[in-house]
């Protein structure tokens, strides 16, 4: 589908793009590029509840726009977007999504995504007309818990 505000991130060879909005309608479609091949492949969707795989808790609520993303040690990252603060990881060896610790900080819209060293970043963006300076780290193998990423 067509949209615009969606999040990409790169995982090995391949692309992974999904969320955004089109004509105020939230996409739940994720798709994964081989530029080996020249092949999209429509990868489980993000929305909730969204097959009868009842061997897979899919109750989670991805769907967003605007939201930033990187990718490091083969998982992909989600984070944020308009009014939101949680972090979505996805693994394409199963094609599933776990949540991760949310973000601290506040939510925010046009955010910048990255990772280095086995770290994630989450920097900038806004909410209305005020603009962040602030950066935000997320470790994936350190230990998760409510307070800190």
């Amino acid at each position: 589908n067509k949209r615009r505000n969606a999040t990409v991130f790169v995982i090995g060879d391949k692309a992974y793009l999904g969320t955004g909005i089109n004509n105020g309608v939230y996409q739940e479609d994720f798709w994964e590029f081989n530029p080996s091949t020249d092949v999209w492949t429509r990868k489980r969707d993000i929305d909730k509840d969204t097959d009868d795989d009842y061997t897979y808790n899919d109750e989670y609520a991805i769907v967003r726009s605007n939201a930033s993303s990187f990718s490091m040690n083969g998982l992909g990252y989600v984070v944020g977007g308009e009014s939101i603060k949680t972090i979505w990881e996805y693994n394409p060896s199963t094609d599933l999504w776990v949540e991760r610790t949310p973000m601290e900080g506040a939510s925010r819209t046009d955010a910048v995504g990255f990772a280095i060293n086995n770290r994630g970043f989450y920097m900038l963006g806004r909410v209305g007309s005020t603009y962040f300076d602030d950066a935000w780290e997320f470790k994936p193998l350190d230990a998760q818990s409510d307070d800190d990423n």
